[in-house]
């Protein structure tokens, strides 16, 4: 094996994260990440709360059409602490906190991840009560590149 191949395929192994900048949302869909270039592994999908989060806003992520917690879950909570989607239809977001396991304690023993084409969006949902204006969350997805090509931006 070559050094250029070498390299590629630990480029391959290695985990990628993507942020979206800190911001308030209203009410509705937020096309958070886009996925290019290639097929992708999600490891974890997160949300942080930049800034005190006093309102129930609730929140519902989806890769694609696919549903990533059952229902939506509030993200009201203090600074810094955060939400980590389990990554499966079937299990429920877990309240927000200042430590918590990758996808999520239940999410993990039920599945390693999904996988996701180019040409699907990572979706935020917002529903429930509105943030405030000083109130701002930020999304963090860890990945696996599938391909050389493969993006999440």
């Amino acid at each position: 094996m070559g050094l250029s191949s070498m390299v590629t395929q630990v480029l391959q192994q290695s985990l990628f994260v993507a942020h979206d900048t800190p911001a308030t949302h209203g009410a509705g869909a937020y096309n958070a990440f886009a996925i290019t270039g290639g097929p992708v592994w999600i490891k974890a999908i997160l949300e942080y709360n930049d800034t005190a989060i006093a309102g129930a806003t609730t929140t519902a992520i989806t890769v694609g059409a696919v549903a990533m917690q059952v229902g939506a879950l509030s993200v009201l909570g203090a600074i810094n602490t955060m939400v980590v989607s389990p990554l499966d239809a079937a299990v429920a977001k877990i309240a927000p906190a200042l430590a918590v396991q990758m996808p999520s304690l239940l999410g993990f023993a039920t599945n390693v991840g999904v996988v996701a084409s180019p040409g699907v969006n990572i979706t935020v949902t917002f529903a429930g009560v509105a943030m405030g204006a000083a109130e701002n969350v930020s999304y963090y997805v860890v990945y696996q590149k599938l391909t050389p090509q493969s993006l999440i931006a």
